[in-house]
């Protein structure tokens, strides 16, 4: 049993190491910014956000990806529009 939390430390070390100042977090200004998190999408803002994914992003488990979103979007667009609002 004392292997495994040899292993288990060893593994905590590494990591904490590799990762200790790697990625920064960002602080949001919630004074300046933080009222665009709580405002009304709008319907170019949803439809520029679809164009810009990737195609074979996936939207969920069903498999169903950004390109053929993109390309029913015409057909989809009220059904779609009632989802995201």
């Amino acid at each position: 049993m004392e292997g495994v939390y040899n292993v288990r430390a060893t593994v905590h070390d590494h990591f904490a190491y590799h990762f200790k100042d790697e990625f920064p977090f960002k602080h949001l200004d919630v004074v300046a910014k933080g009222g665009d998190l709580i405002r009304s999408l709008c319907e170019d803002e949803v439809k520029q956000v679809v164009c810009n994914c990737n195609d074979i992003k996936s939207v969920g488990p069903d498999g169903v990806n950004f390109g053929f979103i993109k390309d029913f979007l015409g057909l989809m667009k009220n059904d779609f529009t009632r989802f995201v609002f």
